[in-house]
């Protein structure tokens, strides 16, 4: 039972995914006005496998990586200032021509 919202998603990812591919009204061919069956073509397997695995797990990846900064120490935002001063003024100490405000 534990893994059944990650069973749901996948059956409605490729749901969609056959929706956005197909040959009669799909998005893609639509874009590319084409009416080519992509989901037949050995060719595009791998593009397919790739993108809907990046396209199913980047809503998860947002909601981790949102958590993880939103508990960063707010004091580390003064020394990350801090640094970031220390190497423009490098960087305009060696560029004579520029200038920074």
């Amino acid at each position: 039972m534990l893994y059944a919202p990650r069973f749901i998603s996948v059956m409605v990812i490729c749901g969609m995914i056959r929706i956005f591919l197909s040959p009669s009204g799909g998005l893609l061919n639509l874009i590319l006005g084409t009416q080519i069956d992509f989901l037949t073509q050995s060719s595009a397997f791998r593009t397919i496998y790739i993108a809907s695995g990046i396209w199913q797990d980047a809503g998860w990846g947002c909601i981790i990586y949102l958590a993880t900064l939103a508990n960063v120490d707010p004091g580390l935002y003064a020394a990350v200032n801090i640094i970031l001063l220390l190497i423009v003024n490098k960087i305009a100490s060696k560029a004579s021509d520029v200038e920074f405000v």
